[in-house]
């Protein structure tokens, strides 16, 4: 029988170190009953033996391990947002509150209290935040009346409530308590601001217009402090009792002013303008306090339709002329209209209370008499003044 055998047995290594190779070999020479060899040689795989063995492969040994810190994740606040994002948000908010160029300029109240709000509120109050606009508001507020040279609880003062008994138990301003626990900050049960009082706190600087987004605002209470500029223009409609007294307030009053106002006390300032129109917008006033401003023109016959006024003090301004006759009958006819007070030197007034004396009837007139000639004798002068310019010219 013929059988068929490779001259090598093959070896299994499990690297081998050199390529195998292929070689074409006959079989054996045939035996005696075999004629011929085999027509067809086969194919022997041959492997050859390396002259030297190759030894295991060593692993390379691994390295040894860096400690490398994981890359920063984005800081996530407010629902997903990052801080950038959050800021944004609330700049677009604050924009229906503010105009957009004092939010963007951070040496102005709007602009201190948005950074404040964005990086150092440590509330951290997100873009659709119930409190955000009022809390905005009320940085606002701080800034703009010069908040770090408060006498009690401006930023920071740790001894706010223990020296002030009218803040007993307060926090201070832009402290991490709800604006609600404030010192001179008054809430309702729904965490809405109703009033401001400050009373001789050493605010000064000026009212910002921003107030009229305290929608729930009541009461502002300011009375003795170094308030300066013009009061604003706009008051949220809600508003009862405005005091302002005993400060250095200038400009002119507001033309319009919430209907809802009972009390209004802008005495001892520097408040000018005349007072038509301003007074009857008033219709629900009960106290009316302008004394020691520098008013002009007449009392305003307007004060007829305020029919709840109780209370109304003219002195120590620059009016003129007599009460009206319809404020007079307001008053006879009412049992709560019981005070009513003008410079009896210079307005005739037959109804007042305290009550102008009689007797100054005569200086009145004299002096009334007086001031005719005056201004005669100035439009005279003028008048020769112009006539002389003439003349030159010609």
């Amino acid at each position: 029988t013929l059988t068929l055998e490779p001259t090598v047995a093959p070896t299994l290594t499990l690297e081998p170190t050199v390529a195998p190779t292929l070689t074409l070999e006959p079989t054996e020479k045939p035996t005696a009953a075999t004629d011929e060899p085999t027509p067809r040689p086969t194919l022997i795989p041959v492997t050859p033996m390396p002259a030297t063995p190759t030894p295991r492969p060593t692993p390379r040994p691994s390295p040894s391990p860096t400690l490398t810190a994981p890359p920063t994740p984005f800081r996530i606040v407010c629902d997903g947002l990052t801080p950038s994002q959050r800021a944004n948000l609330i700049f677009t908010r604050l924009t229906l509150v503010s105009d957009a160029g004092d939010l963007s300029d951070p040496d102005t109240p709007q602009g201190k209290s948005f950074g404040w709000i964005v990086r150092r509120d440590p509330s951290r109050l997100c873009p659709l935040d119930d409190a955000l606009v009022q809390r905005y508001v009320l940085g606002v507020f701080y800034y703009s009346t010069m908040g770090s040279q408060w006498t009690f609880c401006y930023e920071g003062d740790a001894s706010c409530g223990d020296n002030a008994p009218e803040f007993d138990g307060a926090e201070s301003w832009l402290s991490g308590a709800t604006e609600c626990q404030w010192a001179g900050v008054g809430c309702n049960s729904s965490g809405d601001v109703r009033g401001l009082n400050l009373t001789r706190n050493n605010l000064a600087g000026a009212l910002p217009d921003e107030l009229i987004s305290l929608n729930g605002l009541e009461s502002v209470v300011l009375d003795e402090n170094e308030l300066g500029g013009r009061i604003p223009a706009r008051f949220p409609e809600g508003l009862l009792r405005l005091w302002l007294n005993d400060n250095i307030l200038g400009g002119t009053l507001p033309p319009t002013w919430p209907a809802s106002i009972v009390a209004l006390d802008v005495s001892d300032n520097s408040i000018g303008g005349t007072l038509d129109g301003v007074v009857g917008s008033l219709i629900n006033l009960r106290e009316l306090e302008l004394r020691k401003n520098f008013f002009v023109g007449n009392v305003p016959s307007s004060l007829a339709q305020v029919e709840r006024i109780r209370r109304a003090d003219f002195r120590s301004n620059d009016l003129t002329g007599s009460m009206p006759s319809s404020v007079c009958e307001l008053k006879d006819d009412s049992d709560e209209f019981n005070f009513l007070a003008v410079d009896c030197a210079e307005v005739r007034c037959d109804c007042c209370t305290p009550a102008c004396p009689q007797e100054d009837g005569e200086r009145r007139q004299r002096r009334t008499r007086a001031r005719a000639r005056a201004r005669a004798r100035a439009r005279a002068a003028g008048s020769v003044a112009i006539v002389g310019d003439k003349s030159e010219e010609n």
